[in-house]
């Protein structure tokens, strides 16, 4: 059996006999006396000459009482709890209810957790499955509510009831859960009412619940109040008072011994790590359907107490020094002394161990440091020989030391006797010390402590019988070097296999990949990682989302290091990995942003571009494109600014968009001026800035200009969807002023319902070079691409049609083509035949007179192009 405190009694009665069993090893009995005559029976127990611990193979009651405090379990019926201190515990399910949420069935899963029979004092924390949550991260605080930090943040509700008499009963429960109504108080209950939203990543099973607090409030005899209070003397005092308890009178309780037991337990002891501490407190759970002499006895391990019963009432002893009540001479014994030199090998030991509760170690049992002595070592032959010592209600590791060596030394003052004295020593009960000095064997004042006693008669002679022990003070002393500080480490190193170890190095890749099932270019995201560094993680689950949803889309999972994602849209979004376990633990997730272009980002820019003057056509040469989706299904635009200067997209003209992407040369008309080309992608998206390069135009043969046609200012030809503003010639809006529904929302009055998508102008005048010769025709223009609709409101095209969102300069969804019909008639005769107009920049005829056409066209509403001038010039060789 563990080593316990003793619990001693005696008494006096008169013609009667009372006899029965408190606890295990503890007996109280009373006998007849001829006149006024008593007994006294006492339970001498570890604390006194305590006795080593067997071995078994079977859980200790400590353990198993232990580990039932830290688990939530069900049980119909079970037994009523007592908390003294600050405990951290489990407890029976007394309700258990799921109720729908969100429009799942099951989603909340209700349960009623309670902690103690009685009203306590506060919450420290709670705990789910060994997890702490603080009060802070709880909405309420204290007073509880949903847990909004931490990771059951969103998915935990805790509502506390300290166990007040009368107390409500809890008004979330009863909302939600059929059958839980306003009558379900439970008055004069400790307990949690816990709400969990299903959530399969969080909770595998129920959760195991637990709650640290400070329990219940106990009687100070020393202030008359009633109080949260650890003092064990002040625990012991309450547990024999209370109805759960022996419920024992007041009157029946020595209130002198435990306010001097009390005071004893307040004194603060220096620590070695810094600071002070009380010398003894209380912490632990005390099961009423146990004995409660097991009961007192744990209580009393925790101020290595002891308590007895005299004359009809309790009285306590705290372990410390005790001040002699009485001195003897050998003229006060009356008997010949019986001598207890030492105590029997199997009971004696040389240093204790034991467990206690430990806060270092999420309150759970852990070794104190052991108690050893190296005089005691070498008395017993050099050999060490422990004692287990488990003390049920400690929970600070120094003073499970000090307790342990009070223990220790108690049992190497093994001189005991007994003798009968006369009635001077009828002022003595167990626990008292007293001095005798007796010559014979050199006793001069040496203090002994009364184990039992009782009154006995020799001649007719009223006498008391004393059986006592050694005592030293130095039993009680304890230096602050004297303690071994205990750290938080764990008793192990094994891993808990309900937490994952998280990945790291999280990155994403975009890159283009022609696909093999003739879908073309498409736009493929790789997700890579570091594995978790935890042996449990087996696989890996991805999820990915645009950035601004709410709703996660499975990308699969692996057991390797990387996810493809492909043809995603472009745009922002949010991507996380975590780790899986085989029993189905998940680590959390490690999330990064990626912004994807997919198949719209901007081509590179073209590089290596030369124009090499061949006859009458430019020769364009350019370094192939790096981008995929350049090479497969794009294109090469060129256009041409007649100018070497202030060189700017919007003001060049088309001159070819039907280059392949993967071509790097085009021959076009040698013109002097600038060549401006962009790549464009399978999807449209053009390079960002041209690529220019500047030619002179000059060929080996010499021309001569023999007519020049212009048209500019007032563009006096005929204009279809044209109109001149400005000293410039443009394309007019796309609806007449009638058809507008509403006069006030008319943006703007030149290009109402948009700007036409195409208008002709046909020249004003001809050339006519009287005789027919060969020339070459050159066209020139002046123009300027312009955003004239540049709110949103004012657009009318589609958005997926716009060429640009925000009016920057750099788009030019407009042109001017120009085209000429010859004759060799007289253009003057009035019945002139000409030809079809042909599409020209620069071309060569045999031909009298010509006719010229500009054709303006926009792809986008928003856009018109303007033009100042417009002219052709016929030359000769």
């Amino acid at each position: 059996m563990p080593a316990a405190a003793p619990i001693v009694l005696a008494g006096l009665a008169s013609g009667i006999t009372v006899s029965g069993t408190l606890a295990a090893g503890i007996t109280v009995g009373f006998s007849i006396g001829s006149a006024l005559v008593g007994a006294a029976l006492a339970a001498v127990s570890m604390a006194l000459t305590p006795k080593p611990k067997q071995p078994s193979f079977d859980q200790s009651a400590f353990q198993t009482a232990q580990q039932d405090r830290e688990r939530s379990f069900r049980q119909a019926i079970t037994t009523r709890k007592l908390a003294y201190g600050e405990i951290k515990a489990g407890g029976p399910l007394i309700n258990v209810a799921a109720t729908e949420s969100g429009g799942k069935d099951n989603n909340l899963l209700h349960l009623f957790v309670v902690h103690a029979a009685h009203e306590v004092d506060s919450i420290v924390s709670w705990f789910l499955d060994a997890e702490e949550i603080p009060i802070a991260s709880v909405a309420g605080g204290a007073s509880g509510g949903a847990v909004n930090a931490g990771e059951y943040s969103g998915l935990v509700t805790v509502n506390p009831h300290l166990g007040t008499n009368p107390q409500s009963a809890d008004a979330d429960a009863v909302s939600l859960i059929d059958g839980w109504t306003s009558n379900h108080t439970l008055n004069g209950v400790f307990y949690n009412y816990w709400r969990f939203t299903f959530d399969n990543d969080k909770f595998h099973q129920v959760p195991e619940i637990g709650c640290l607090f400070k329990g219940k409030k106990v009687y100070d005899p020393r202030t008359g109040g009633t109080a949260y209070s650890a003092n064990a003397a002040l625990v012991l005092y309450d547990y024999l008072r209370d109805d759960l308890g022996l419920s024992v009178n007041a009157d029946k309780i020595d209130a002198a011994s435990f306010i001097a037991a009390a005071n004893i337990c307040d004194e603060n002891v220096s620590l070695a790590e810094g600071g002070t501490e009380k010398r003894y407190e209380a912490h632990g759970v005390i099961d009423t359907g146990l004995p409660p002499g097991g009961n007192i006895e744990d209580i009393l391990t925790a101020m290595s107490g002891s308590l007895v019963y005299v004359n009809g009432r309790f009285y306590v002893y705290a372990g410390a020094t005790k001040t002699s009540k009485l001195s003897f001479d050998e003229g006060d014994i009356t008997s010949e002394i019986n001598i207890i030199p030492r105590m029997s090998r199997r009971d004696n030991f040389n240093a204790i161990k034991g467990q206690f509760i430990s806060p270092l170690n999420n309150y759970q049992l852990s070794d104190y440091p052991a108690v050893t002595s190296a005089v005691f070592e070498k008395e017993d032959n050099g050999e060490r020989i422990f004692n287990d010592l488990e003390l049920p209600f400690t929970s600070s590791p120094s003073a499970a030391q000090r307790i342990a060596k009070i223990a220790l030394y108690r049992n190497r003052q093994p001189l005991a006797f007994e003798a009968t004295f006369s009635l001077v020593a009828l002022g003595l009960i167990p626990g008292d010390v007293f001095e005798v000095s007796f010559e014979r064997y050199g006793w001069s004042s040496k203090k002994f402590e009364v184990i039992e006693w009782n009154f006995v008669v020799n001649n007719g002679i009223l006498q008391v019988s004393i059986k006592a022990k050694e005592y030293s003070d130095d039993v009680y002393s304890f230096s602050v070097s004297e303690q071994q500080i205990v750290t938080s480490a764990p008793n192990t190193t094994i891993p808990n296999v309900l937490t994952l170890q998280p990945i790291n190095n999280l990155v994403a890749t975009e890159e283009l990949v022609v696909t093999r099932d003739g879908r073309g270019v498409q736009s493929v995201l790789t997700v890579s990682y570091t594995p978790a560094t935890d042996a449990f993680a087996y696989f890996y689950e991805m999820e990915y989302k645009a950035t601004g949803s709410s709703t996660y889309i499975t990308g699969g999972t692996t057991t390797g290091v990387s996810f493809e994602i492909v043809d995603l849209a472009p745009g922002s979004y949010d991507i996380r990995v975590r780790a899986t376990s085989l029993i189905g633990t998940r680590s959390e997730f490690v999330s990064i942003v990626k912004d994807v272009s997919g198949l719209l980002a901007a081509p590179s820019a073209m590089t290596g571009l030369s124009v090499q003057q061949v006859g009458g056509m430019a020769l364009l040469q350019w370094d192939q494109s790096s981008d995929l989706d350049v090479r497969v299904g794009g294109q090469v635009e060129i256009r041409f600014q007649n100018a070497t200067s202030s060189i700017e997209w919007p003001k060049s003209l088309l001159v070819d968009n039907s280059v392949p992407g993967e071509a790097t040369s085009a021959m076009v008309p040698l013109r002097s001026g600038t060549y401006l080309l962009k790549f464009v992608d399978g999807s449209g998206v053009k390079q960002t800035n041209p690529t220019v390069v500047t030619s002179v135009g000059a060929t080996i043969l010499a021309f001569t200009d023999q007519a020049t046609v212009t048209e500019s200012t007032s563009f006096p030809g005929t204009k279809t969807n044209l109109f001149v503003g400005s000293n410039q010639l443009q394309l007019s809006g796309g609806s007449l002023l009638d058809s507008a529904s509403d006069f006030d929302l008319i943006p703007n009055f030149d290009f109402l319902g948009g700007i036409a998508s195409t208008g002709t102008y046909d020249f004003a005048s001809n050339i006519d070079l009287t005789t027919k010769k060969r020339v070459r025709l050159t066209a020139n223009l002046t123009a300027l691409t312009s955003i004239v609709l540049d709110n949103i409101d004012a657009r009318t095209a589609k958005i997926d049609t716009w060429e640009d969102f925000d009016g920057t300069a750099g788009a030019n969804p407009t042109n001017i083509t120009m085209y000429y019909a010859s004759t060799d008639d007289n253009p003057s005769s009035g019945s002139p035949t000409f030809t079809a107009y042909k599409l020209f920049t620069q071309a060569e005829e045999h031909a009298r007179a010509f006719k010229f056409r500009a054709i303006f066209t926009s792809s986008d509403p928003a856009y018109t192009v303007r033009c100042s001038a417009m002219a052709v010039t016929a030359a000769t060789i």
